[in-house]
């Protein structure tokens, strides 16, 4: 036997007033779905109409409230914000983050695309590092400057590098690396081994807008 759904249609405003949600029952007020009556419309809630996947409203955060952007992706980062008119043309904002084992002196991370700029890049050994030799710190950078987004003298839990973009717009794709140093500026003899770095790179990158149709 199929089982009826209950539900209920109004077609005229319904107002509840409340403090808390325990005000309406144990759970407050709760829906799966709430859907637009006239198509196109959208539905607005408080002043904030939420339509067709988007949000039409210029939103203001009050003093002291905090906008909080996750971005984690590997690969080439996720895209947390676009100004753009479509999902391929446009200026982005990514966030790269990885945690890499190193086995070897080099390590590659994010290949940087041409025509972006790196706003900062972070890392932290989440696990204690194994050097050896000359290898006694390690540095964010690429093959030909291994400290130049950053570098740390020690190789033990927690130890970190912090780097603040300066602005450069890379005329060319860059592969970024995590590289066993001798004393934070060049190579060193032996690969780091055992642990494991948290790194997290954020940067804008520009798209050209799309073709004419």
């Amino acid at each position: 036997m199929a089982t009826s759904v209950p539900y209920f249609k109004v077609q005229a405003p319904i107002e509840a007033t409340g403090t808390v949600a325990s005000d309406f029952g144990s759970s407050g007020l709760k829906a799966d779905v709430i859907e637009e009556s006239t198509s196109g419309n959208g539905v607005s809630v408080d002043g904030v109409v939420l339509q067709d996947g988007g949000v039409s409203a210029s939103l203001s955060l009050a003093d002291g409230d905090l906008l909080s952007i996750f971005g984690n992706g590997t690969g080439t980062g996720d895209v947390v914000l676009r100004v753009g008119g479509s999902a391929t043309e446009g200026l982005e904002l990514r966030v790269y983050e990885a945690t890499v084992s190193p086995s070897a002196i080099e390590t590659n991370l994010i290949n940087m695309p041409a025509t972006s700029r790196i706003i900062s890049v972070q890392s932290n050994v989440e696990a204690a590092l194994t050097g050896g030799g000359t290898t006694d710190s390690y540095g964010i950078g690429t093959a030909g400057d291994p400290d130049k987004y950053g570098s740390s003298a020690t190789l033990t839990q927690n130890s970190k590098t912090d780097f603040l973009g300066d602005a450069t717009v890379l005329a060319s794709t860059e592969q970024m690396v995590l590289t066993g140093t001798a004393s934070e500026t060049a190579d060193g003899d032996t690969a780091l081994t055992v642990g494991s770095v948290r790194v997290r790179v954020v940067y804008e990158t520009l798209n050209s807008l799309d073709d004419a149709s």
